[in-house]
């Protein structure tokens, strides 16, 4: 379960956090939801990754996987990492206990943190933990800028540990 924040429709329920398809490849066929336009903390932190990456986000949730819970190994579509990257920026995870499947290896990832994650593989995730794992995951649409911080594996630090351990709730 999720809140759609951007989407091609502006839809606020679950047909907001769907992908939209072809849709997707430029970014300006995307609508801000009013979840987005009512928060400010969230419409500075995508203005702030479209700034530093010089990119537009797509479809970008704010996403739940229940605690002890698993989503199915599945492949996303042969877009992602030609013209769409997905990204997640983990914001309550708990290591090791919470992983992404990849091609058979398993990642963490750390909150605060953007991670590029290729869904046109086969991947798969699980929550063995006893808290809720909430990312958000946005589409940012291909440029040089972000291939340039993925090919040099440049920090992508986006949001500061404290404001996450101290307003992880009012985040969500």
């Amino acid at each position: 379960c999720g809140i759609p924040l951007i989407n091609d429709s502006g839809l606020t329920d679950s047909g907001g956090l769907r992908f939209a398809g072809s849709n997707a490849v430029n970014g300006d066929s995307f609508v801000h939801t009013e979840y987005l336009k009512n928060s400010e903390y969230f419409t500075n932190l995508i203005r702030k990754i479209e700034k530093k990456f010089e990119t537009k986000c797509g479809l970008t949730r704010i996403l739940k996987l229940n605690k002890g819970g698993y989503i199915h190994i599945h492949k996303d579509g042969d877009i992602f990492n030609k013209k769409i990257f997905r990204c997640h920026i983990p914001i309550v995870t708990t290591y090791p206990d919470v992983f992404m499947n990849l091609d058979d290896e398993s990642y963490h990832m750390i909150a605060g943190n953007l991670y590029l994650t290729d869904t046109s593989k086969l991947h798969s995730v699980t929550n063995n933990s006893d808290i809720d794992r909430i990312h958000i995951v946005m589409d940012l649409v291909y440029s040089k800028k972000l291939l340039e911080f993925i090919n040099k594996g440049l920090p992508t630090k986006l949001i500061p540990l404290y404001e996450i351990n101290n307003n992880s709730n009012e985040l969500i």
